[in-house]
């Protein structure tokens, strides 16, 4: 929808930006967390693949791995709801920048509110290519006009989305084909998801943090 009146005043929503150091502190630690978890999993499941010759401790490391599976499970639930805020919290600050843009009735970004910054993950198939339309409006909006210009490109919206969609299938073609397969071969589709797990942790750190820069830095010229 583009309806202007829907918005709150700019010189409250362009304030929204200050509020993103909180959330981006806390998405950092619950990424950092997450990809810790995952390392250590898949480290675990590549010495499993390595054929441990010790019986009790491969039960053992079975048992480890399947703790960190859990533990990562609770992780990722509770990341998302930071991740969540920080992206509708975006969202509105984008739409309170362009705003002050001569064309503003044609910024992408008013093509998506809010909420449809979360919500559109949880649509199928669509959630492979709306979410990063959604992310790349609100980072075109954000993009300082006077300084910094380019404070990073769309190369990290990139590696971001497409790290994300390379964990989120790896992981679904191992829910499918787990007792299918071999447990060697099981145990380094874990290994592979562990590591673009990794990636993908990395990469929304860094997304996160220059497009809350990108804010940060437009809302000072507005």
């Amino acid at each position: 929808m583009q309806i202007r009146d829907a918005y709150a005043p700019p010189t409250d929503e362009t304030r929204e930006h200050e509020r993103h150091e909180t959330l981006v502190t806390l998405i950092s630690w619950s990424l950092l967390l997450q990809a810790i978890v995952l390392a250590s999993n898949g480290l675990i499941c590549l010495l499993l693949a390595l054929h441990v010759k010790s019986r009790s401790l491969a039960s053992q490391l079975v048992s480890v791995s399947q703790t960190l599976a859990d533990l990562h499970s609770l992780l990722f639930m509770a990341g998302i709801v930071p991740f969540a805020i920080f992206l509708v919290r975006a969202n509105k600050t984008a739409r309170a920048f362009v705003q002050h843009d001569e064309f503003a009735s044609y910024a992408p970004v008013l093509q998506f509110t809010p909420s449809s910054m979360w919500w559109w993950f949880c649509v199928p198939i669509l959630n492979l290519i709306k979410p990063y339309d959604a992310v790349c409006a609100v980072w075109s909006a954000s993009r300082p006009r006077t300084r910094d210009a380019h404070v990073h490109d769309y190369g990290i919206l990139r590696a971001w989305f497409s790290t994300w969609i390379a964990y989120w299938l790896i992981s679904q073609l191992n829910s499918y084909i787990a007792y299918e397969v071999s447990v060697v071969t099981r145990d380094l589709l874990i290994v592979a998801k562990s590591s673009l797990g990794v990636l993908a942790c990395f990469y929304a750190v860094r997304m996160v943090r220059a497009l809350a820069k990108r804010q940060r830095l437009r809302a000072q010229e507005v």
